[in-house]
């Protein structure tokens, strides 16, 4: 990168606009002269300004680099034209500053106000890039190939950061190389290297506590030779893991093998007892069978003994249903009976209708004559009056047509003159409104612009705020895992707890269910009975059971607990490390977010995520506080800015208003006077039409009409009903009469019925056996009883057939019963099935210690499977890890990062030296300290030393005097930008900028020091030297002589 011409306007305190032509200057070296404070180094601070948006030495920003004396309207702006691969570019940068207003605010006093920053670039082509700040910011960055760090390392040192670099420590140093070199992956490679190292470390230990939880379930005898040998190799884990697999395998199959004998033993045991319960069963079936024979035969006797009260129930069931035929018939009589009843008061109800139709019949014909006489007499005057009415009633409209355009001319009139009023008002608004739009628009005319800051603005708060929420929401989830991690935690110690504890209570109930064997067999003894242990028939003193004994069921119960236990404590196991995982994970990629948002800042500090949550949150509420202002503000500006481009719109609209205004004024003033003679005219047709009419109004004309047609309708309506109303009541007097014959005959026709049923009733009676009626009405029964006698017979009838048989089927299935007592085959059976107990006993615990192998044994083999896994890959990462993080010996500890930034160092400082020799006639070099000299403690590997060739000595560089210092630091700056370049790549820096310290060397260390300048630059590359030293205005002929003026800086470029 070359600069060819730089612009400043309101810029530090160049007020107004200077421009600087470089190309004037061309290559070689040039001075940089005048007083102090008179603006040298603001020309390198708007260089680094207009490329990087940051000044050289970056002790002022850019808000800070406004001019205190532009005035408000004066734009702080810098514009660098440069070259750089051959092609053009520029470059216009403004920073953000506070100005004061233009106008007066409504206090009468000028406020401050906000200019952003911007910045545009312009490209080889012409064209303008397109993007925002930062897009222009990364795209000067590929150009140039280095950022602004590098670039004030390599093209621009500024006052005092050489001397930085040659004094620093080699912690300082080590922040230094590590911005410039960007080196800080190294540090991260450390970091996770250690993370990693330190998880794995966790998960070996894991895998070590679960593995002697597992082995402490293997309950090998200690005795044997396999639980010497189990006791020997169980401890080493990683040397001997194939004897420990070998050994629970040989474990298990024993427990296999114990298991198989236990199993024969006792099905053995299971046959015999078969046999015995097969003897018991047949001897039960036996003694079932003659209970079963004497139960029945005394049933059958019981029965036979109720077979008189059968005999009735029969009889009473046959004289219910002949009685049957006779109940249909008295129900036939009592039907009549109702039916006459009813006859007889349906003739009494007709004959006194029929009375009281004849009384409506007579009124009938008296309201016919009377209606047909009043029709006659009134209809012919009424017919006259309505003709009348009906021939005037034309003249009506006529006179209402007339007033209707009387009204209409009035109203017109009236109208008119109100419409020249409102004319007039609105003629009067309208140039008040006009005025007030024209000063709006006068206001609102900064609208847009302000708008359009503002919109930028808020921009950037809403993408700040969109990395705070998503590592706010990060932290919140990070927190949320941390917490169910420690709760998870605890369960699983609250787990292991739970299964030791009954892990102990089953290893104490099963030693005392071992021991009360005895109590339980005693139980079963019998004097005269053998014991199934001794064999003795005699039992002095059989062992007693004590209160603590165990039962085979209430161990099996505390093994299913033990199991259950086992179980969960394995998911939390699995849990817990699942859930460390996902938090390391969540930890890292919150570690990342929350540095990338610190150097987005510019802030520097170490990752504290316990304190980053309520950080965020703070930063987050103070983010949303801004981005709702902000909101507010453009709101503001947008509504002014709408409202400024509809200003103009709406005073051309009010201008046409008021001309449309003044002509419509003097066309109304014209039809006023018009309308006054049309009204005039038409009041004096209506009133002579009004004195030809009848009536004073039609609707009374109307009315009057038809009232008339109403009486005439009535007249005749009510003639039409009296007469329709007489003919309906002869009618229905001669349906009542047919229907009174009928109802009589009727009558006469059931007293003859009734008559005839009775004679049949007693007839019937005579043929089904009853001597009278009360036998008869004794021999009714239900439908219920005479179903409940019919299943009380065939029940018992059904009971007998059935309790004969039974008594029958024992009798022969007695022919083949066992005559063996039930007695005789009990004793043989408890003595085996005590020796069943027993043999039990040994089966289920066989099976209950091979389970156990078997879940130790997959237990072992996958924790073993897995720890090879984990010590492979601990192996590795803990190699690097000492490696990288400088523990592999007793020298002084020289990390990863370091070592890659001492190779960079070596490069400097030998590229230093060549330039350094020739500046000191080569009595003393700079040399990087010896790794065996290093200190052990600290930071160490990028210390500085001197050394001496006078006095063949190494000496530490503080001891310098300050020309020496200066020719050092110098050469050190030299040295780095060189290394800078080489690092970048292709990057050619063709110009080079250094501010100050020349006044501290003599006449000949100086000559020395710009002949070595003057050979760097090589007649391709531009070097500008700030400085106040007299002598050098002497030996530098190229010049830019800055002057301080009444208006600002002034600038001269001298050439010869």
């Amino acid at each position: 990168m070359k600069p060819l011409k730089l612009t400043m306007s309101a810029f530090g305190s160049y007020v107004k606009e200077t421009a600087i032509d470089f190309e004037r200057l061309g290559d070689g070296i040039f001075l940089i002269t005048g007083d102090t404070g008179a603006g040298k180094t603001t020309i390198f601070d708007a260089i680094a300004f207009a490329l990087y948006g940051e000044t050289s030495g970056q002790r002022r920003e850019g808000p800070m680099m406004r001019s205190q004396w532009a005035p408000p309207d004066q734009e702080t702006r810098v514009e660098l034209v440069f070259s750089d691969g051959g092609e053009t570019y520029k470059i216009v940068r403004s920073p953000s500053y506070q100005r004061r207003s233009l106008r007066k605010n409504k206090d009468g006093e000028y406020s401050m106000t906000l200019s952003q920053a911007r910045a545009s670039l312009t490209l080889p082509d012409g064209t303008e890039f397109p993007g925002k700040i930062s897009d222009i910011n990364e795209k000067i960055r590929s150009i140039v190939g280095i950022d602004r760090e590098q670039f004030s390392q390599t093209a621009m040192i500024a006052q005092g950061e050489y001397m930085r670099l040659l004094l620093a420590s080699s912690k300082e140093r080590k922040e230094i190389f590590s911005k410039i070199f960007d080196t800080g992956i190294y540090g991260a490679i450390q970091q996770k290297l250690r993370e990693k190292n330190s998880a794995l470390t966790r998960k070996l230990e894991d895998n070590r506590k679960f593995f002697e939880r597992e082995a402490s379930r293997l309950q090998i005898p200690e005795d044997s030779c396999l639980g010497q040998r189990w006791k020997e190799v169980s401890g080493l884990l990683d040397s001997r893991g194939e004897e420990i697999l070998k050994t629970v395998e040989e474990a298990l199959a024993a427990s296999f093998q114990a298991e198989k004998e236990s199993r024969e033993l006792e099905q053995q045991v299971l046959a015999r007892k078969t046999g015995l319960e097969r003897r018991l069963e047949a001897a039960r079936a036996g003694e079932k069978l003659r209970q079963q024979q004497i139960r029945a035969e005394g049933l059958l006797q019981a029965l036979e003994a109720e077979r008189g009260l059968q005999e009735e129930r029969k009889r009473r069931l046959k004289q219910a249903v002949e009685a049957l035929p006779l109940q249909a018939k008295e129900e036939e009589i009592l039907a009549n009976r109702s039916a006459l009843a009813q006859s007889r008061k349906s003739a009494e109800r007709l004959s006194g209708q029929l009375a009281a139709l004849t009384e409506r019949l007579a009124e009938a014909d008296a309201q016919k004559k009377a209606a047909a006489e009043a029709f006659e007499r009134e209809q012919p005057a009424l017919l006259e009056q309505e003709a009348r009415l009906r021939e005037a009633l034309p003249l009506y409209d006529s006179w209402e047509a007339a007033g209707r355009r009387l009204a209409q001319a009035e109203q017109a009139f009236r109208k008119t003159a109100e419409t020249r009023k409102k004319t007039e008002e609105e003629k009067k608004n309208s140039a008040a409104v006009l005025a007030c739009l024209k000063a709006e628009q006068e206001e609102k005319s900064r609208a847009p612009l302000l708008l359009q800051k503002s919109r930028e603005k808020r921009k950037r708060t809403e993408e700040k705020l969109d990395r705070i929420r998503s590592l706010k929401t990060r932290l919140e989830a990070l927190k949320e895992r941390q917490t169910a991690l420690s709760e998870e935690q605890r369960l699983l110690q609250q787990e292991t707890s739970r299964y030791e504890e009954i892990s102990r209570e089953y290893d104490e109930r099963n030693r005392r269910f071992i021991c009360s064997q005895a109590g339980i067999l005693a139980l079963s003894l019998e004097e005269g009975i053998p014991c199934p242990v001794c064999g003795s028939r005699v039992h002095p003193a059989p062992a007693s059971l004590t209160e603590a004994h165990v039962t085979e069921e209430e161990l099996e119960k505390v093994k299913e607990q033990r199991d259950l236990a086992d179980q969960r404590l394995r998911i939390h196991m699995e849990q817990v490390q699942t859930l460390r995982a996902q938090t390391e994970a969540e930890s890292e990629q919150c570690k990342t977010l929350y540095l990338e948002m610190r150097e987005a800042s510019g802030e520097q500090v170490p990752v504290c995520l316990e304190t980053a949550l309520e950080e965020m949150k703070a930063f987050y509420v103070l983010a949303v506080q801004d981005e709702q202002r902000q909101r507010e503000e453009e709101r503001q500006y947008q509504e002014e800015a709408l409202r400024f481009e509809k200003l103009t719109d709406l005073i051309r609209r009010e201008e046409e208003k008021f001309s449309a205004l003044q002509e419509r004024e003097n066309r109304l003033r014209e039809d006023e006077g018009a309308l006054l003679a049309e009204t005039a005219s038409l009041k004096t047709q209506w009133e002579e039409q009004k004195k030809r009419l009848p009536m004073e109004q039609k609707r009374e004309a109307e009315e009057r009409r038809i009232q008339i047609v109403s009486r005439l309708e009535q007249l005749s309506q009510r003639r039409q009903e009296t007469e329709r109303e007489a003919e309906r009541l002869k009618q229905e007097e001669g349906t009542f009469k047919g229907q009174q014959e009928a109802e009589e005959k009727n009558g006469r026709r059931l007293e003859e019925q009734r008559t005839l049923l009775k004679s049949e009733f007693a007839e019937r009676a005579r043929r089904s056996g009853f001597a009278n009626e009360g036998e008869y009405r004794k021999a009714i029964c239900t439908e219920a009883e005479r179903a409940r006698l019919s299943e009380e017979i065939s029940d018992y009838e059904a009971q007998t057939a059935a309790a004969r048989e039974r008594a029958n089927q024992c009798k022969e299935a007695l022919k083949g019963a066992s005559e063996e007592a039930e007695d005789e085959v009990k004793p043989q059976l408890a003595e085996l099935l005590e020796e069943l107990s027993q043999a039990r006993e040994l089966s289920l615990k066989a099976a209950a210690a091979r389970t156990e192998y078997e879940k130790a044994y997959g237990a072992v083999k996958e924790l073993l499977k897995e720890r090879t896994a984990l010590m492979e890959k601990y192996q590795l990462i803990h190699t690097l890890y000492i490696t990288a993080d400088g523990k592999m010996s007793q020298t002084a500890r020289l990390d990863f990062q370091t070592f890659v930034q001492r190779q960079y160092f070596s490069q400097m400082i030998y590229a230093a030296n060549r330039r350094l020799k020739r500046m000191t006639e080569g009595r003393f070099v700079l040399k990087c300290r010896d790794l065996e000299a290093l200190s052990l403690q600290g930071e160490a590997g990028l210390d500085l030393d001197v050394y001496s060739v006078e006095t063949d000595s190494v000496r530490n560089v503080k001891t310098l005097s300050g020309g020496e210092a200066f020719l050092a630091a110098l050469s050190m700056a030299l040295g780095m930008a060189d290394v800078i370049q080489d690092t970048a790549g292709s990057v050619e820096m063709g110009a080079l900028f250094i501010d100050e310290g020349f006044g501290s060397l003599d006449d000949e260390a100086r000559a020395r020091a710009i002949a070595v300048l003057k050979e760097l630059s090589g007649g391709k590359r531009m070097i500008g030297i700030i400085s106040h030293v007299a002598e050098l205005r002497e030996q530098i002929e190229k010049k830019i002589t800055v002057k301080r003026g009444e208006e600002g800086s002034l600038v001269r470029v001298e050439t010869e």
